[in-house]
């Protein structure tokens, strides 16, 4: 017996497990991103580790992108905007099923994180 259309649509909305995995990673993917660029703008530190971000990046088969591999940089960079994009829209998506309002005030969040928290992290002599 086939499952009835209802289901049918809200398994076609979801999409697969892994499909769903894929963007809760791409949403972290965009959190992360902006938290490194609010610790950049915000912070007094040398520089920022960029480590959360590049463990949210993920290729083609949904494993995180390795670094230090040679690979051709249209190909990174096709991954790259991809995984922001669909990042963007899951948030999106989000926020409109949450009754979420506009853009004011995303961020301020990550640049107080960025400001706060530990001081001196990171510093180098």
């Amino acid at each position: 017996r086939p499952p009835p259309p209802a289901e049918d649509a809200i398994k076609a909305a979801e999409g697969s497990s892994d499909n769903v995995e894929v963007k809760k990673t791409a949403a972290q993917l965009v959190k992360a991103l902006q938290r490194l660029f609010a610790q950049m703008a915000v912070s007094e530190r040398k520089y920022v580790d960029p480590a959360p971000v590049m463990q949210k990046l993920l290729d083609g088969s949904g494993n995180p992108v390795q670094v230090g591999n040679q690979q051709d940089v249209s190909e990174f960079n096709h991954i790259f905007l991809s995984s922001v994009e669909q990042g963007l829209l899951a948030l999106s998506s989000h926020e409109t099923a949450a009754g979420g309002g506009g853009a004011e005030g995303k961020g301020e969040g990550a640049a107080a994180e960025a400001g706060g928290g530990a001081e001196g992290e990171g510093e180098g002599e």
